[in-house]
C-alpha cells in the first residue's frame, strides 16, 4: 500500500486529559480514508495532528513519530528535517466542519493566501482562483460578484469556497473535518460529489459521524475508540447490504 501519512505511537494530551493514546496507523495515498468513532473518540484530534493544528490549543502536549509523503519524499512532521509549518499546511490543506470564510470579499478570500502564502503574482493568483472555483462548481455562481462579502453566500457555497481556497494552494493531502455536518441535504450532497470526484487526485482523510456517508465515500476506514485505533480495513472488506450497517454499529 502506498502511504501518504504514517503514524506510530502518537499520544496527545491537553493538560492532564489524554486525547490520543498510542495511535499506530497508515493512511493510503490517493484514496478517501474516513475516521469513524463516537464523540470524544479522538477523530478530530487525530486529523489535526496531521498538519500540527493541535499546537494552537492551550495545554497541548504530544509525542510520537509522524511522517508525511509529499512529492515522493517521506518527511517527518517534527524535528530538524520537518517542513516549515506554513509549507506543511499548504501541502496538507484542511476544511473544517463549519465554513470559515474570512470576513472579506470572495475575491480576497481566494487571493490573500495565493499572494501571501503561495507567493504568486497577481495574474497567476487570479488564474489559480478561477481554476479552484471551477473545480468546486462555484465559478458560475460567483464570478459576477467576486467583490461581494463571502458572508453573503449560502452555507453550502461558503463551504465550497473554503474547499476552493484550500485547493488553490495545490495541496497533496486534504483533511476534511465533517465537512457536511453543518449543511442541508442538498449542499451536503454537492460536497460529497466533489469528494468523490477528487479521488485519485488527492489523498483525503475525513472525519464522519455518519455510517451511511462512510459507506458512500470511503475507500478505507479507521475506527477509533477512547483515543485508540480499534480497527482499520478497506471498504471492500465490509459485508454487503444491511449487514454492513450492523457490522459498523457493532464496532462503534
Amino acid at each position: 500500500m502506498n502511504v501518504c501519512v504514517s503514524i506510530r505511537g502518537l499520544k496527545v494530551f491537553f493538560d492532564d486529559q489524554v486525547a490520543l493514546d498510542g495511535v499506530d496507523v497508515d493512511f493510503p495515498a490517493g484514496q478517501v480514508s474516513v475516521l469513524l468513532g463516537r464523540s470524544g473518540s479522538g477523530k478530530t484530534t487525530l486529523l489535526r495532528s496531521l498538519n500540527r493544528l493541535n499546537e494552537c490549543f492551550e495545554g497541548y502536549r504530544g509525542e510520537g513519530d509522524l511522517t508525511v509523503t509529499l512529492n515522493g519524499a517521506t518527511l517527518p512532521l517534527f524535528g530538524e528535517e520537518a517542513l516549515p509549518l506554513s509549507e506543511l499546511r499548504r501541502s496538507v490543506g484542511m476544511v473544517f466542519q463549519t465554513p470559515n470564510p474570512l470576513p472579506i470579499s470572495i475575491r480576497k478570500n481566494m487571493m490573500t493566501p495565493l499572494l501571501l502564502v503561495a507567493g504568486k503574482k497577481k495574474d497567476e493568483a487570479e488564474a489559480s482562483m478561477e481554476r479552484a472555483l471551477r473545480a468546486v462548481g462555484l465559478w458560475d455562481e460567483v464570478s459576477g460578484r467576486l467583490d461581494r462579502m463571502a458572508a453573503e453566500l449560502s452555507g453550502g457555497q461558503q463551504q465550497r469556497l473554503c474547499l476552493a481556497r484550500a485547493l488553490a494552494l495545490e495541496p497533496q493531502i486534504l483533511l476534511l473535518d465533517e465537512p457536511t455536518a453543518s449543511l442541508d441535504r442538498m449542499a451536503a450532497s454537492l460536497i460529497e460529489e466533489l469528494i468523490l470526484s477528487f479521488r485519485g487526485s488527492y489523498s483525503m482523510i475525513m472525519v464522519s459521524h455518519s455510517l451511511s456517508q462512510a459507506r458512500r465515500l470511503a475507500d478505507y476506514l479507521v475506527v477509533l475508540a477512547e483515543g485508540r485505533v480499534e480497527r482499520t480495513f478497506p471498504i471492500a472488506a465490509l459485508p454487503r447490504g444491511e449487514e454492513a450497517e450492523s457490522f459498523l454499529e457493532a464496532l462503534l
